[in-house]
């Protein structure tokens, strides 16, 4: 470990936010500190580490068992989805559904709204007999928001009632958002009735169940000791919520991210989570890690000059941290060119790759980024 990597795992008390510029080992900081908390007599059920995909987490518990001989997968790392669903399972009763619940993919959920349309009251957005799909989905998009932001039918609904109606577009407007007020109510019943959850319910109705139930929520408060949240510049308010709601009396939770690399903003994911850490733990300490060991200086250089245009909404003014990341070797400066057409770009590329290959490059060292399939298939 470098010295910013070993501050961050010495760091086993309290809240702790660790700013982990791209390519500088926060994974490593993560299992590391989980096998600082085991050498100091933590039980492995006693840690929760959440992150977005099974890929990843897989990949951490793999390095996590493979650093300690013998350990059982006891320690919770999984994603947020599955974290929440295997809750739902464990306290359905407190809920009131059964443990069996179906989890509905997107396309389940049209099918599912469509069938029971006639309950739904939309005289607003379905006039047709006909039910578009097209239409189905956005409404369920909607629902989908709404929970990510936690928000319940009941302030769904109030929030409706009371938007002004003095003119007819007023009207309108108010009558669109009681309808869907009142669908996403209707939503939430059905799908209790015929237990089935959704993507969004294996948190949002764990929120539900901590806020209904908190006998329930100290119960998980004392179950987990340390709480890791991996990628946390990429959380929604639902899931940085429901990591809150489970912080213990201790406040050992540890925030690993980077706003400069949030890439799920279409998701629902908003920087205020991470921006706002400091403000929701005052106690948090915070740690930068700015060595980098995937890219030259001057790859890193050029990285830092660009992302500046993001200023002052970034966590190195917002923290004033430096998050200047630096590299292991000088490397060579990014070149930057411009064309007027794509065939113009297309042909330039094309003549550069070969000249590189005539020059003695393997042709497996160069790559080719794009932003389509179809601007990729036009490069090949």
């Amino acid at each position: 470990l470098n010295k910013q990597q070993k501050t961050a795992v010495d760091n086993t008390k309290g809240p702790l936010l660790v700013v982990a510029g791209a390519g500088t080992g926060k994974t490593t900081v993560i299992v590391q500190k989980i096998n600082r908390l085991l050498d100091e007599g933590v039980a492995p059920a006693a840690i929760l580490a959440v992150t977005f995909t099974e890929k990843a987490a897989s990949e951490m518990l793999d390095r996590v068992l493979d650093s300690r001989a013998g350990l059982q997968p006891e320690i919770a790392i999984t994603t947020f989805n599955g974290f929440g669903e295997s809750l739902l399972r464990e306290f359905s009763s407190h809920l009131g559904i059964g443990r069996n619940f179906k989890l509905l993919s997107e396309q389940a959920q049209i099918v599912f709204v469509r069938e029971r349309i006639d309950l739904f009251n939309l005289d607003y957005f379905l006039p047709l007999t006909n039910v578009p799909d097209a239409i189905l989905e956005d409404i369920l998009k909607l629902f989908s928001l709404a929970k990510q932001h936690i928000v319940s039918p009941e302030d769904f609904i109030k929030y409706a009632e009371h938007l002004p109606g003095s003119d007819e577009p007023q009207q309108l407007e108010k009558r669109q958002y009681l309808e869907l007020a009142n669908a996403y109510k209707t939503y939430l019943q059905l799908c209790q009735q015929e237990n089935v959850i959704d993507y969004d319910d294996q948190i949002y109705l764990v929120i539900q169940l901590l806020r209904s139930r908190p006998n329930i929520q100290k119960i998980l408060q004392e179950r987990f000791h340390t709480i890791f949240i991996d990628e946390f510049q990429d959380t929604n308010p639902m899931q940085s919520c429901l990591m809150d709601m489970l912080v213990g009396i201790d406040q050992n939770i540890v925030a690993v991210g980077d706003g400069d690399q949030s890439i799920y903003g279409f998701r629902g994911a908003t920087l205020s989570n991470i921006l706002s850490f400091k403000d929701r733990y005052p106690a948090a300490k915070e740690v930068a890690l700015t060595e980098n060991f995937r890219s030259s200086q001057a790859i890193l250089d050029s990285a830092y000059k660009l992302i500046q245009h993001n200023n002052p909404n970034r966590l190195e003014t917002t923290l004033n941290i430096n998050k200047h990341l630096t590299g292991q070797k000088p490397g060579t400066a990014p070149q930057l060119k411009r064309f007027d057409q794509r065939g113009e770009e297309l042909e330039w590329l094309a003549q550069d790759v070969a000249r590189r290959i005539e020059a003695g490059e393997a042709p497996g060292s160069i790559a080719v980024l794009a932003r389509s399939r179809q601007t990729a298939r036009a490069v090949h």
